[in-house]
């Protein structure tokens, strides 16, 4: 299976909770049409992962990253199959964004650890990066691995995101440089939640240009 984590901004002019109707009704239907032309559909995972609050931010030469919801998507292939096209489905969805997005960036991952809430009652944060100019890769992953420990008390789960690849939709403002990585924590209660999150960005500060880190409520939608 191929992972995409999406990030995505309302319109301005609309309320944060027109924009999370919109995503998880009209929108959201559009998506399960197009995701019925996929082999073997019943295996793909949607899960719409809204931001209630932004924990802490980095920035230096660029602003962080700003987001209201986080598409998070597993699909048997990059690209919708050809039917999906033919059908006007894939049309239908692009027509749409326009109506609720300001901005999109899609980015093909590739994760490491498990990303499936094994309890429901836990509290979920999504961290965003960029790699800063001169850092070594592998030192920038060792670190971040090392930050967000799986020992770290009051962590349930972790997924390390390493981006592999990022697209832009015409029309839509979109994360030009597009972040390094998402780590996808998940927590025993909010405030410990916050209180990682804010500690690790610290550690990460000389390593990043800029970084967000999101509390966010996943609404499955398959």
């Amino acid at each position: 299976m191929i992972k995409k984590l999406v990030l995505l901004t309302g319109r301005r002019d609309l309320s944060a909770e027109q924009f999370k109707a919109h995503w998880a009704g009209p929108h959201a239907q559009i998506i399960k049409g197009i995701i019925a032309h996929f082999p073997s559909p019943d295996t793909v995972r949607y899960t719409q992962n809204r931001v209630i609050q932004t924990l802490q931010e980095i920035s230096r030469l660029r602003d962080a990253f700003k987001v209201d919801g986080i598409v998070e998507l597993h699909v048997p292939a990059p690209k919708p199959p050809a039917s999906a096209v033919t059908s006007g489905a894939v049309q239908a969805m692009i027509a749409d964004e326009l109506r609720f997005l300001d901005g999109l960036t899609e980015c093909v991952v590739d994760p490491v650890g498990e990303d499936l809430s094994l309890s429901e009652a836990s509290w979920k944060t999504i961290v965003i990066s960029e790699r800063r100019e001169g850092v070594a890769l592998v030192d920038y992953k060792s670190q971040l691995e090392a930050t967000y420990s799986s020992k770290i008390d009051g962590v349930q789960q972790r997924c390390f995101n390493w981006t592999s690849q990022i697209g832009f939709r015409a029309g839509l403002k979109n994360e030009s440089s597009g972040p390094d990585s998402f780590v996808e924590l998940w927590f025993e209660d909010r405030e410990r939640a916050a209180q990682v999150v804010s500690e690790g960005l610290h550690k990460m500060r000389d390593l990043v240009s800029r970084a967000s880190a999101f509390a966010v409520d996943p609404l499955k939608i398959l």
